[in-house]
């Protein structure tokens, strides 16, 4: 009877070793990865610049461009500097800039002014550009003769940023209120 016991016991042993032996032998294991494309703002300033002409009507097209798929929410800004023999002078001649410019009619239609920044009021799809500036001019009646413009060198620098079309962004990174209305955007400031 003892015996009997054993070899039940023993069988009970081995089926359940081989039960667990089958089961770890049809056990698989798999790792995913969840991979999420986050959308990149591919955006830059192109210039059309020909100096022969300065200080004359003197073309300077200046566009801001999107070059990738997503569509962004940009603002520009630019500042001016006259340089005469190292040092700085002024832009401005009896409360008038000396150098005219000629921007486009888009810039003047969908373009705000806000604290030092100009704010696209359009979302600027995907390869779209969007030109600011089509030129730039001495105004000889302001400076005359003066020998600090004549032979100084001027500078015209335009800055941009740009981000993601979401109201959420533009409060975050901005600091404003925007609505959004098909490609359209009301800036609240």
């Amino acid at each position: 009877m003892k015996k009997k016991k054993i070899i039940v016991f023993v069988f009970i042993i081995l089926f359940a070793i081989s039960t667990i032996k089958v089961f770890a032998y049809f056990q698989t294991k798999k790792t995913v990865y969840n991979e999420f494309k986050v959308a990149k703002i591919n955006v830059g300033i192109e210039e059309n610049f020909d100096n022969t002409t300065w200080p004359n009507d003197t073309k300077k097209e200046v566009m801001i461009i999107n070059y990738d798929e997503t569509p962004v929410i940009v603002r520009a800004m630019y500042t001016e500097i006259w340089k005469y023999n190292d040092n700085q002078i002024s832009n401005i001649v009896n409360g008038t800039n000396v150098v005219e410019k000629k921007w486009t009619e888009n810039f003047e239609n969908n373009w705000v002014y806000h604290n030092g920044w100009y704010y696209y009021k359009k979302l600027l799809n995907s390869r779209e550009s969007v030109q600011l500036l089509k030129s730039i001019k001495l105004n000889n009646e302001l400076v005359g003769s003066n020998e600090s413009y004549l032979n100084g060198n001027y500078e015209l620098t335009f800055y941009y940023e740009a981000i993601q079309p979401t109201s959420k962004a533009v409060k975050k990174l901005w600091k404003h209120d925007i609505n959004i209305e098909n490609d359209n955007i009301n800036w609240e400031f």
